[in-house]
């Protein structure tokens, strides 16, 4: 079933322009994602730049021999030594057990696009994964959703004994409490058929003592590695020693590339769309690390940080970055430069947030002189159990009328049970009522026509009083009706939990403990990239 975003709820105007009436904002992307000429253009632009492919493929093979990497995906990064070899994009922070069902779409979207620009552009293209092990929002990361035995959407988070906030990703190490995780896990969680596998092969990856993105590289290795999805750390120093020229040119044209975002959020905005990012006066797009994760602020041509002593001049800290580019990051507008500068990047696989903003920094790009990526919208599926499908066949509903308001359905529902001609009658009295009324007023006036205020607030005032009257008669049968209401309260959590998108919540392993790590598979199998509405996909009986 495909359901289009126009129709749903959630989605902002600038996603459902995209994906529908793209030319409306191709001023702000370079290509339509549609069209395969944009991803040649792309190619004829970035084909003649030098990249350090050599230590590229160096630092990619030492990490992805660590996370477990898969001879095919050995063979992809070692193949980008070639220089008819180019790149596709797609990243995401590096969640609990893996994240949610939209990093595993992300991911497929990727690697289908990948092998779909090989054969076109009759060149190789290979997937890579770039974890936010720079971000230090802890609180983004550390829990996952399942069902448990009792049919109800439970929240589980990963408590370590330190507090990890505001730390980058790449520095967070598992402790004892993940295995109190695992246990809460595996008494609670719904059984299937494959929990125990996937529960065991998790607390393999995710043990006290591992780094927290290592533990999430090998298990989405482990479930993606045949794919040949290649995956960076792009906290690591050697990597980090690349972006030094992005790095430094943010602080040598501070001034300029605010005024350039500013300018295109502004016409964002006046075409009705909204800006993803709202930039503080004074920040800058750079991080330092110390080791928290802290904001690099300009103020009265000087840079610094919380707890910063003294404040630099810009050729100052450029100086300190030359030195030290490990302990810097980039924020959300300045990180996609830095994929497309270390590498020959065709396309970038993005959510909707992420669609959002890129649209704010392709004056960016231009600006220090890197070529912007054709953006891709990801896949996006909500799956659909045999359970819940029969609960929505004995109702005689479709999941988008659950995914946009089941109270709705819920009345409806009712109202279909109360007996044949209630409402009838209720409203044939309320008419007949009101017909009384408005014959009396007729003659009260023609005796004192001064009370025409006092007849009709009463007029009203009547009105209102039975349609409150027949309002509690429908919540009266309601309440007889537990079971139903319980019913489609739970479709909902399994559809559209906390009133969003399935994939934004779910984790996958909710559907791997059932259908086995076969899973992966049937979802590359169902990925089409021609394509772009949100997808209900029915799951077969397990």
């Amino acid at each position: 079933m495909h359901l289009s975003f126009k129709e749903l709820k959630g989605v902002t105007r600038l996603f459902s322009d995209y994906l529908y009436s793209f030319a409306n904002l191709a001023e702000f992307f370079n290509g339509d994602y549609r069209e395969l000429s944009s991803f040649q253009n792309i190619l004829e632009q970035i084909k003649a730049k030098d990249y350090p492919r050599k230590l590229l493929v160096q630092i990619l093979a030492d990490q992805n021999q660590k996370f477990g990497a898969s001879p095919r995906t050995l063979a992809n990064i070692e193949a980008l030594k070639d220089e008819s070899c180019y790149v596709v994009f797609t990243g995401q922070q590096i969640g609990l057990l893996g994240g949610p069902l939209y990093t595993l779409y992300k991911s497929l979207t990727a690697i289908k696009l990948s092998e779909k620009l090989s054969g076109q552009l009759g060149i190789k293209v290979v997937p890579i994964f770039w974890m936010a092990t720079d971000d230090h929002d802890f609180a983004e990361i550390n829990h996952i959703f399942f069902v448990d035995r009792q049919n109800s959407l439970v929240k589980l988070e990963y408590q370590p004994e330190k507090d990890w906030q505001g730390w980058p990703s790449a520095q967070i190490i598992l402790d004892q409490n993940i295995c109190r995780t695992f246990e809460i896990l595996s008494s609670s969680c719904r059984q299937a058929g494959y929990t125990k596998p996937v529960l065991e092969k998790l607390s393999q990856f995710y043990s006290a003592g591992q780094p927290y993105y290592l533990a999430f590289a090998r298990w989405m290795n482990h479930i993606l590695g045949q794919y040949g999805l290649i995956f960076l750390n792009p906290a690591d120093p050697q990597f980090k020693a690349l972006l030094r020229p992005i790095f430094s040119a943010e602080l040598e044209k501070n001034g300029s590339l605010q005024l350039l975002i500013e300018k295109t959020s502004q016409n964002l905005e006046t075409l009705k769309y909204h800006r993803q990012v709202h930039k503080k006066v004074g920040l800058t797009n750079l991080f330092y690390h110390s080791p928290r994760r802290l904001h690099i602020t300009k103020q009265n041509g000087r840079f610094g940080w919380e707890g910063a002593s003294p404040e630099f001049g810009g050729s100052e800290l450029v100086k300190l970055i030359e030195s030290s580019p490990q302990n810097y990051s980039a924020n959300v507008l300045l990180r996609p430069l830095l994929e497309s500068f270390a590498f020959p990047n065709l396309a970038h696989v993005a959510g909707p947030s992420e669609i959002a903003y890129f649209a704010q920094i392709r004056s960016l790009h231009t600006e220090l002189g890197v070529e912007m990526p054709v953006i891709y919208p990801r896949q996006s599926f909500t799956l659909l159990e045999p359970e819940t499908k029969q609960i929505l066949t004995e109702y005689q509903i479709s999941p988008p009328e659950i995914m946009q308001d089941v109270e709705q359905v819920y009345t409806r529902i009712i109202e279909k049970k109360i007996p044949a001609g209630a409402e009838k009658l209720l409203n044939q009295t309320q008419a007949e009522l009101k017909r009384k009324v408005e014959e009396l007023s007729e003659k009260i006036l023609m005796i004192q026509p001064t009370l025409k205020p006092n007849l009709e607030f009463t007029q009203a005032k009547i009105d209102f009083e039975f349609n409150k009257f027949k309002e509690k008669f429908f919540q009266s049968y309601k309440k007889q009706f537990k079971q139903i209401k319980e019913e489609l309260y739970l479709v909902q959590d399994l559809l559209h939990p906390q009133n969003t998108f399935q994939e934004r919540i779910f984790s996958p392993i909710h559907f791997l403990s059932r259908y086995g790590f076969e899973f992966t598979d049937f979802l590359y199998q169902k990925i089409d990239l021609e394509n772009f509405d949100h997808q209900v996909l029915e799951l077969s009986e397990r």
